[in-house]
Order: structure tokens, then C-alpha cells, then sequence
């Protein structure tokens, strides 16, 4: 990541948390189970799509939804 890059993640995720939300989103995404995360993921709609596919979804552990729906969501937010 460049640093003009990482600067611009730094400052999301600051903004994100300093107004709350990271919490509240990060607690909301840590019980939801496998099929949940997937069917969020895949009906996200945000600035930018997410397009993976079902057969890469199933192959990934359940950590890395969570890792992949709360990035999306804090980036959309953060933008707001």
C-alpha cells in the first residue's frame, strides 16, 4: 500500500470509529453465521459492487466474510 493509500485507510477507519459506528458494526457482523455474511456480501450495494462468486465464498473461511463485508461497509460509511 502507498502511503497517500494507507493515509486514506488511516483516516477512514478513525472517522468511522470516532463517530461509533465501528463498533456497532463490527459486533453486528461478528454473530452473523456463514450463509448471512455471504448473502450480505453478495446483495452489498455501495459505492463500488463487490462481484465474488458463490463457489468462492463457500471456499474461504468464515473469518475472512466477516474481514471482507466489514472493510465494504466501513469504506461506505467512512465516505458518507
Amino acid at each position: 500500500m502507498g502511503t497517500e493509500t494507507t493515509s486514506n485507510a488511516i483516516l477512514k477507519v478513525t472517522t468511522v470509529y470516532s463517530h461509533g459506528r465501528f463498533e456497532r458494526v463490527s459486533t453486528s457482523i461478528a454473530v452473523l453465521g456463514r450463509n448471512e455474511l455471504k448473502r450480505k456480501i453478495k446483495n452489498f450495494r455501495g459505492r463500488f459492487k463487490l462481484d465474488f462468486t458463490d463457489d468462492y465464498l463457500d471456499t474461504i473461511d468464515i473469518d475472512r466474510l466477516r474481514h471482507i463485508l466489514l472493510a465494504a461497509l466501513l469504506n461506505a460509511k467512512g465516505r458518507q
